[in-house]
């Protein structure tokens, strides 16, 4: 059976390393380096009739669709489809603050989102806002008083336009140490929040966005799942990459994901010694600090 390819769960390739995902195309094979730990190299077949489908993940696909050879390459010989992570910012102090790399403005790349579109149709778009972030104040751990939604009517309303009507979201995971220490490092305090209000916030989005035609999904936390507001999500979807290419694919649950994570199997062709240039503040992927 032909493979799904992930582009990538572990780097922003489409934005950071276009260069290196053309030239891997061009010779059609890549090397990657599956784990932050130890030697091993897979060598992954990139020639289209070895492969089903292909899921990008990017925060800006901007530089990747002004190359209108390579988009034409991809549309010619590849199914695709586009995880978008859209959060905004258009608040300057925000965007400096969370995801101080991102090279281009909010309004540029929602412009990427209408080429991704054009080019591949409206179920090639998935919209993410990933990670909703909550702020809080030293004296109040477990009130927020800012988050990074101030952009989700406005971006909603421009991806409805597009035809596009779900989104995916998620909470940031501050579990991980270096997530942590970054904060520390920024004098950065996230919100202890309880489930019920995370519940309740999650609520108010997806009533929020039900006039833009848009349903709410959740990525890989099940307890925030009602299948009135608020679905399950699952990012690497088979039913839509069969729909989408007309033939079937391996339907089995990852295995190297969470045990909540929705998504099918797939094989990802980032490696996590990829740097990627975002420097997002909450970052787990991002090994080389």
């Amino acid at each position: 059976m032909k493979k799904v390819l992930s582009c990538s769960r572990r780097t922003d390739i489409p934005s950071c390393f276009l260069p290196e995902l053309k030239s891997w195309f061009r010779q059609g094979f890549v090397d990657v380096k599956p784990s932050q730990f130890g030697d091993t190299v897979n060598h992954i077949d990139l020639t289209p009739d070895k492969i089903h489908s292909i899921v990008f993940w990017s925060k800006d696909y901007t530089d990747m669709f002004n190359d209108t050879n390579f988009i034409a390459y991809l549309k010619q010989n590849y199914i695709c489809v586009f995880q978008y992570t859209l959060n905004g910012y258009s608040e300057s102090d925000i965007q400096s603050l969370l995801e101080p790399g991102i090279k281009h403005d909010l309004k540029t790349r929602l412009l990427a989102a209408q080429k991704i579109v054009v080019k591949f149709g409206n179920e090639s778009l998935i919209w993410r806002f990933d990670p909703i972030i909550l702020l809080c104040k030293k004296e109040e751990m477990s009130l927020f008083y800012r988050t990074n939604l101030h952009d989700i009517d406005f971006i909603s309303e421009t991806l409805h336009v597009f035809g596009i009507d779900k989104v995916i979201v998620s909470f940031l995971d501050t579990s991980y140490a270096k997530v942590k220490r970054r904060a520390s490092e920024h004098n950065i305090l996230y919100c202890e929040e309880t489930d019920k209000n995370k519940k309740n916030l999650l609520f108010g989005i997806a009533k929020n966005l039900e006039r833009y035609g848009i349903k709410v999904f959740m990525c890989a936390r099940d307890k925030f799942v009602d299948d009135v507001y608020i679905f399950k999500s699952k990012c690497v979807d088979a039913e839509l990459l069969e729909r989408l290419a007309g033939e079937p694919c391996d339907k089995d649950k990852d295995p190297s994901q969470r045990n909540e994570c929705g998504c099918t199997k797939s094989i990802d062709i980032g490696s996590y010694d990829m740097k990627c240039k975002h420097n997002c503040i909450y970052c787990y992927a991002n090994t080389q600090e």
